[in-house]
């Protein structure tokens, strides 16, 4: 279903530069551009010849990234032209 523009926005020189749908037509325009995202990702993926990834083994391998990063993370990281981390004088 395409939807009926019957409103549209223009510009000082009358040329149509937006229109005006109801919210419902615009949700729907949405979901299937969403949708047809998907689609083309999958088609790009499974045209790239790359070897398919058991779902569970790439949900393991990103958990074990993030923990990778958030360690080096709270650990500071590297940090390039950086001093070590040093605590404020106190007074004697």
């Amino acid at each position: 279903m395409t939807p009926k523009i019957k409103r549209f926005i223009k510009d000082s020189e009358g040329r149509k530069v937006g229109v005006v749908l109801p919210i419902k037509d615009f949700r729907k325009i949405q979901k299937e551009l969403e949708e047809l995202e998907s689609i083309r990702a999958f088609d790009a993926a499974k045209a790239s010849g790359d070897e398919a990834v058991p779902f569970q083994q790439a949900v393991s391998e990103i958990e074990r990234s993030r923990k990778r990063i958030t360690r080096f993370s709270f650990y500071g990281g590297l940090k390039r032209n950086s001093r070590p981390y040093r605590t404020k004088p106190t007074s004697a």
